[in-house]
Formats: structure tokens, sequence, C-alpha cells
């Protein structure tokens, strides 16, 4: 989950730093956008997985996750 959560962020700061250099960062922005919250989703989905049936209960955190990360 990490492997995959590590190139999200490094386009979000590419994005970032394209727009603090004054640079044209749209699509870098775009595209960081979209990677990320595939991303997000995949990982929420692995974390409840790992926890079975105690992700979908509202005692552990994960479940949270879940449900943000798919809206």
């Amino acid at each position: 989950m990490a492997t995959g959560l590590r190139p999200a962020r490094l386009l979000t700061f590419n994005a970032a730093a394209m727009r603090d250099r004054g640079e044209n960062f749209s699509s870098a922005a775009s595209m960081a956008k979209v990677f990320a919250s595939e991303m997000a989703n995949k990982v929420a989905y692995r974390a409840l997985q790992i926890h079975g049936g105690y992700g979908y209960i509202k005692d552990f955190p994960v479940e949270r996750y879940y449900r943000d990360a798919r809206s």
C-alpha cells in the first residue's frame, strides 16, 4: 500500500512545485488528483480486507477511511 501512496505524494508535490515556479500546472494537478484518488480507494479497500469483518464496524477507523475514499 505504501508503494502506491509514494507516487501519489510525489505527483502532488510536483504539481505544487510547478505552481510555485509559475508554470502551467493544470495537467500535472489533474493527473495527481486522479492517481491519488484511485490509490486512496485501493488502499482503503485493502485495509478493509485486512481487517476482515471488523473493518465494517464503526469502532475501527478503517470503516471511515473507506467511506471517505469512496466519496
